[in-house]
């Protein structure tokens, strides 16, 4: 389990900082939303594919994530359908970052 510290970290930071910081930034409604979301997928990506390069393919790194984000989806009063679709999609992606990093896995 002391292995995934350092994706709890960054998931911490990915969830619960990149929306404030983005919500700060005042432009047209609804576009700081999905450029939260754009960051936190990519990002999410980025920090799945170096897990998966040094620990190699790990089921419970999506579910990790998730744990990590529901409650920031519930802090920043995201609606319930919402909280379960982005789930599902920060899921995929971290089931595809993890697989992806897995194939640059240094033997």
């Amino acid at each position: 389990m002391k292995k995934y510290i350092p994706h709890i970290i960054w998931c911490i930071i990915i969830f619960y900082l990149i929306p404030v910081f983005v919500g700060i930034i005042p432009v047209i409604a609804g576009l700081p939303e999905m450029f939260s979301l754009i960051i936190n997928m990519v990002l999410l990506l980025i920090g799945s594919l170096l897990f998966g390069r040094k620990h190699g393919f790990k089921l419970l790194l999506p579910i990790v994530s998730i744990i990590v984000f529901i409650p920031s989806g519930l802090l920043f009063n995201y609606a319930p359908a919402r909280i379960i679709f982005t789930s599902i999609m920060y899921l995929i992606t971290t089931l595809i970052g993890n697989l992806v990093g897995l194939m640059f896995r240094k033997k």
